[in-house]
């Protein structure tokens, strides 16, 4: 587990409010918030563009898509931060989540294909916590209503 990702458990002062995510009482949460994690993963599946559109035509195809569904995860949860209700940050998210799902599959396609098993596999692995993320948000999110 790289050190960015470690658990953190430790009691220290709090600068942010309960609601961002902040440091509380007997709660763990890894450091790096969601969307550092999926603007990390776009970036990451942007340098990698290049190297997947090499394979060929089909490839590239797939890079494209790759790289727009992963890039398009963050930007979600950008208009999600903004929006109008709890409903549309709601539909936001489940837009992200959907996208974040797409990358999986996309990664998971090229893994199985063999081409850069080592490259893909720890963004396979980031895109699957991010699925997890995003369901939970979704599921609090239209638990509480559209007014809460």
């Amino acid at each position: 587990m790289a050190p960015s990702q470690q658990l953190h458990t430790e009691r220290k002062a709090c600068r942010a409010p309960y609601r961002h995510g902040a440091c509380y009482k007997k709660r763990v949460r890894y450091e790096r918030s969601l969307k550092e994690r999926t603007f990390s993963l776009g970036l990451a599946i942007l340098k990698l563009y290049p190297t997947i559109a090499a394979f060929g035509l089909p490839y590239r195809d797939i890079a494209l898509q790759l790289t727009r569904a992963a890039t398009s995860i963050g930007s979600q949860l950008e208009e999600g931060e903004v929006a109008a209700s709890r409903r549309d940050m709601a539909a936001k998210h489940a837009i992200g989540l959907r996208e974040a799902r797409e990358t999986r599959r996309w990664l998971r396609l090229l893994i199985a294909d063999g081409k850069l098993i080592s490259e893909l596999a720890p963004h396979y692995d980031e895109s699957g916590e991010i699925v997890a993320m995003l369901t939970a948000s979704v599921r609090k999110l239209r638990s509480q209503g559209p007014y809460s």
